[in-house]
């Protein structure tokens, strides 16, 4: 828009709505929880790996039970992988359960030092 009287140019200011959170909670960490929460859980790597193990498993165990295999050495390989991975899919299915909640924890570590109700503070 231009006021052609003067030669200056009016300049209109966008129009902004603003629409409160209601409550904010500012919450500080540490450089180390901040390090960890960055890196994540290793715990869904090991759950990736656990399930196709444990499917490989039970699909030689199978195969063991419903065909006839001819050949001593060929079975033999059979039930060796059939174990290996049965072992391996249970380690880390073990592993896993045990680092799940890693995360979770340190997330919960974090929002137990807010005071109960909390300190309200103006900005």
């Amino acid at each position: 828009m231009s006021d052609d009287t003067s030669g200056q140019q009016i300049v209109v200011p966008p129009v902004i709505t603003y629409a409160p959170l209601g409550e904010l909670k500012v919450y500080h960490i540490t450089e180390d929880e901040l390090d960890q929460l960055e890196q994540g859980s290793p715990a869904s790597l090991l759950l990736n790996f656990s399930l196709p193990c444990l499917s490989i498993s039970i699909s030689l165990f199978a195969s063991l039970l419903l065909t006839t295999i001819g050949s001593p050495f060929r079975f033999a390989g059979f039930v060796a992988v059939a174990v290996a991975t049965l072992v391996a899919g249970a380690v880390l299915l073990a592993l896993w359960w045990k680092a799940h909640s890693r995360v979770a924890k340190l997330a919960d570590r974090i929002r137990a030092r807010m005071p109960n109700p909390g300190v309200p503070e103006r900005a």
